[in-house]
């Protein structure tokens, strides 16, 4: 009887330090991923970084289906249309991202899981998530002839269709490489014309009504 009551004291004790141990992970879990939310975002996060250099990151394309920004197999985002530079934005781990590299980053880096079954394996399947592509409905043809009517003078051109305020082309001149911003980027953010300007959804012009008769 001693001897089982021995057995059974070590027996409450192991599982006494087991919950405890337990109780202290789930804390520190706790913590770490409901408090600590600022870390996802953190640029030392090895995942924010690596985020930059995705290989698996979907590609931007026009109405058409012409591409305007992809990946490449070595992680290299390239960009293909100077014209919409400023709608596409860019994406770079010093200088961060814009345009629509920022607004649909979740949906481009596939980091949102659909459903319970899609945040189960977000938490335990730790390989990367395929991106999905994103279509815009710039028209190529009239995002070209609005960069031709542009040419060279500072300013912004948009043009929408009127049945469903789409937007076929936005065009912001000056203009530069998103693909370029890692060389020249401190140049680009010191640059007295502000290049990196999207003067179409950022620039401040008078309102001129148009009067009627």
């Amino acid at each position: 009887m001693i001897a089982l009551n021995g057995f059974a004291r070590r027996l409450s004790a192991t599982g006494t330090a087991s919950l405890a141990v337990l109780l202290v992970f789930f804390c520190a879990l706790a913590y770490w991923q409901v408090f600590r939310t600022d870390l996802a975002g953190d640029d030392r996060n090895p995942r924010v970084l690596s985020a930059f250099h995705d290989p698996g990151r979907g590609s931007i394309l026009d109405r058409d289906g012409n591409i305007l920004a992809e990946t490449l197999g070595d992680g290299t985002r390239q960009y293909y249309d100077a014209s919409t530079a400023h709608l596409v934005g860019y994406l770079d781990p010093r200088f961060g991202s814009q345009g629509v590299e920022l607004a649909f980053h979740s949906v481009l880096s596939g980091a949102v899981p659909s459903g319970w079954a899609g945040a189960f394996r977000a938490e335990f399947d730790r390989s990367r998530p395929k991106g999905s592509d994103v279509v815009l409905t710039i028209a190529p043809d009239v995002q070209a002839a609005a960069a031709i009517a542009l040419g060279a003078r500072s300013g912004a051109v948009v043009a929408l269709d009127p049945r469903n305020g789409e937007v076929l082309a936005m065009v912001s001149v000056p203009t530069y490489d998103p693909g370029a911003l890692a060389i020249h980027g401190d140049g680009l953010f010191a640059d007295a014309t502000s290049p990196l300007l999207n003067r179409a959804t950022q620039g401040l012009y008078p309102l001129v009504p148009l009067l009627r008769r």
